[in-house]
């Protein structure tokens, strides 16, 4: 987490004052002998109420600019190519509304024989109670797809507007204009319905993956009978697969085009084939591509290039090996 601020000092204290915040929190976690429940939810406030705590020490000590700076940072972290650092664990910007209105109205009324780390984890405390799990939860749904997106070579900006015009869910909608005005920018309504985009709903990105997959069979096959050679089916598949593991999944149809190419060679030299065998090989095995289990596995191969792995055929081998979901991609990464 120290590595992704230029000046060490700053990020020293930033992160020594919100791990002492969570630190605290369970030490009277324990003395009340409550037991802190694990579920998501709240790690994630506890984690919003540390960064709170951290922001406010620091401006409290002088750091001016500290809110601002650390909110720009995780707005920009969250849009861009980001390795080894969760950006969906820290929801901070979620709270920058409520972290600015509070910190502004409470800063001078400490109480009486309270000091003012305790008095900035009273604050930080009223701010993350603030937000519902759900809420919280956005912010990481959010991220997920938004990384997808960046690791796909995106934008901000384009992660933005499609986030901001793109998304169904008011919530997301909310995350990206907080976003976009951490970072002085604005988003673009979509001038493209055909890209790219995780913040749609499942329905929709499933029915444009189909449309591009057949389009992508329509093309390799008029190549293929216009050069009366299947080589074209191969060629798609691979061009596909290389984009895949770029972070690009919709229209994936590799498999099944490698399927029909073993139609051609089977059945376009037998006078008695149906006229419809090849688009009936391709399409039989495009039905077991399930677009919820290809945006699945896409997330995975992010997951692994934001902790810098290198992600190859030979990873999505590993990946998959054992899933039965998946049984029908492996001749994709394998050829």
């Amino acid at each position: 987490d120290l590595n992704i601020f230029e000046d060490q000092t700053f990020a020293h204290k930033f992160f020594g004052y919100a791990t002492a915040c969570e630190a605290i929190y369970k030490h009277l976690q324990k003395e009340t002998k409550q037991t802190a429940p694990s579920a998501l939810g709240t790690t994630l406030r506890l984690k919003l109420m540390g960064d709170c705590f951290a922001s406010m020490a620091l401006e409290s000590a002088g750091v001016t600019g500290t809110t601002q700076n650390i909110l720009k940072k995780l707005c920009a972290l969250s849009t861009q190519k980001t390795i080894n650092f969760d950006c969906a664990a820290h929801p901070l910007p979620m709270a920058a509304d409520g972290l600015n209105v509070v910190y502004k109205d409470l800063k001078d009324e400490i109480p009486p024989k309270t000091g003012p780390l305790a008095h900035a984890y009273f604050m930080a405390e009223e701010i993350a109670n603030t937000y519902d799990d759900i809420s919280l939860k956005q912010w990481v749904s959010f991220c997920t797809a938004a990384q997808d997106m960046a690791w796909a070579g995106y934008s901000t900006q384009e992660i933005l507007s499609a986030a901001a015009y793109g998304a169904d869910n008011p919530h997301i909608r909310a995350v990206a204009h907080i976003c976009a005005e951490g970072l002085n920018t604005n988003p673009m309504p979509l001038k493209n319905n055909e890209e790219f985009n995780p913040f749609n709903n499942e329905e929709d990105n499933e029915r444009l993956h189909l449309r591009l997959c057949r389009a992508a069979f329509d093309s390799a096959l008029k190549e293929a009978e216009d050069a009366q050679h299947p080589e074209a089916f191969l060629k798609a598949a691979r061009k596909q697969t290389i984009r895949l593991l770029d972070g690009n999944p919709l229209g994936w149809c590799a498999p099944a085009l490698i399927e029909a190419e073993n139609a051609w060679h089977t059945f376009k030299d037998n006078p008695h084939a149906d006229q419809n065998a090849i688009a009936n090989a391709f399409e039989s095995i495009c039905s077991q591509i399930k677009w919820r289990d290809l945006q699945q596995l896409n997330t995975k191969l992010s997951t692994l290039r934001a902790k810098n792995k290198t992600v190859t055929g030979q990873t999505v081998l590993s990946l998959i090996k054992d899933k039965e979901q998946y049984r029908h991609y492996r001749n994709a990464f394998e050829v």
